[in-house]
């Protein structure tokens, strides 16, 4: 598959069919998708994976872990669906404490950058995925053993598909691109 093909056909995948995820699979393509660009070299993520009979404990234990919020606000029987119908679930994190406020903007766009890689890989094996990033914030995370000087980049839901929904047209470059010109200071 080229680079474009990836780029133009992936989609995120909420949809998936009975084969179960491999693990060693999954490791393999985030051995690549680590190669994204990271600000001077950190790295600081780190990946939390959920399957199987943990999957299922998460989604026995959903009303606990949102205990105390709204449920309409946060769409908790969503969030329960979601869970279930995923093959395993793949949570990014990384550090965001720094007294240096860029750095945080900093980390989170090279975790992102590194779940665009995983994306485009996973597609690439038939690996279906869907980038949610709302679930298991703050509190909700400290069940995953997310740190208090940790944040979540990203949920990642994952399963093989046998349909890629359909394109949305976006919005072209072109109405969105702005030639810069230098006006003097005063």
């Amino acid at each position: 598959m080229k680079l474009r093909d990836a780029i133009l056909n992936r989609r995120s995948i909420r949809q998936y069919n009975d084969k179960e995820i491999n693990r060693e699979e999954i490791i393999e393509i985030l051995n690549d998708a680590v190669y994204a660009p990271t600000h001077h070299f950190r790295q600081t993520w780190r990946f939390i994976y959920i399957e199987g009979e943990e999957k299922d404990k998460v989604l026995a234990n959903m009303d606990k872990i949102y205990e105390g919020l709204d449920p309409i606000e946060w769409k908790l029987e969503y969030r329960k669906q979601t869970i279930a119908e995923a093959k395993a679930i793949l949570v990014v994190v990384n550090e965001k404490d720094h007294p240096d406020p860029i750095w945080k903007l900093e980390e989170y766009g090279a975790a992102s950058a590194l779940i665009q890689n995983f994306q485009l890989l996973a597609y690439e094996r038939g690996i279906g995925v869907c980038w949610r990033s709302h679930f298991f914030l703050g509190n909700q995370g400290k069940f995953l053993g997310i740190k208090d000087n940790e944040m979540n980049a990203g949920v990642l839901t994952l399963g093989y598909f046998d349909e890629v929904p359909k394109a949305i047209e976006r919005v072209k470059a072109e109405d969105k691109f702005t030639v810069f010109k230098f006006d003097e200071i005063s």
